[in-house]
């Protein structure tokens, strides 16, 4: 099985803090918490690495509204395998996480639908900005989803 490739970037605002997204009720896994992201768009090829950090751009834009440019994104030295089963289909996932700084602090607008073809898993219903202990204490007790597994000190 060939993993999909996946982004996911951490947001940390001008008070230090976090952004992880909350996933809806009718998602996949609800009331997860998760780091902005979603699927790299490959047809049949491998993407390049500049292909990869303009989805992170494009999920990030997508997801919280929040614009940044290519240059703003610092990859994190981590790559995650993850595979799971879901209505009886197994899925593999290969997660790549990069980090954004923000300078002054945007408004963050959520639960838009971005065309036809967004999908009732890729909702969210709810946000939050926490700091380094409060999202250690939510990934170490389950409450950040697999794909928002990054530990405090790969972040800082």
């Amino acid at each position: 099985m060939v993993p999909i490739l996946v982004v996911r970037t951490i947001v940390i605002n001008s008070k230090n803090q976090i952004l992880l997204l909350r996933k809806s009720p009718n998602s996949k896994n609800p009331g997860i918490y998760e780091f902005p992201g979603g699927k790299v768009d490959s047809i049949g090829s491998i993407p390049s690495d500049t292909a990869i950090i303009e989805a992170a751009v494009r999920e990030l834009q997508e997801e919280t509204r929040i614009i940044c440019n290519l240059k703003d994104l610092t990859e994190i030295n981590m790559k995650y395998l993850h595979s799971f089963q879901y209505n009886s289909k197994i899925f593999c996932r290969d997660y790549r996480f990069y980090k954004l700084i923000l300078k002054n602090d945007p408004t963050v607008k959520i639960g838009l639908q971005i065309g036809d073809d967004s999908k009732p898993e890729d909702n969210h219903d709810g946000f939050v900005w926490v700091d380094f202990n409060e999202y250690e204490d939510m990934r170490i007790s389950g409450k950040t989803g697999s794909n928002s597994c990054v530990p405090v000190y790969m972040i800082i």
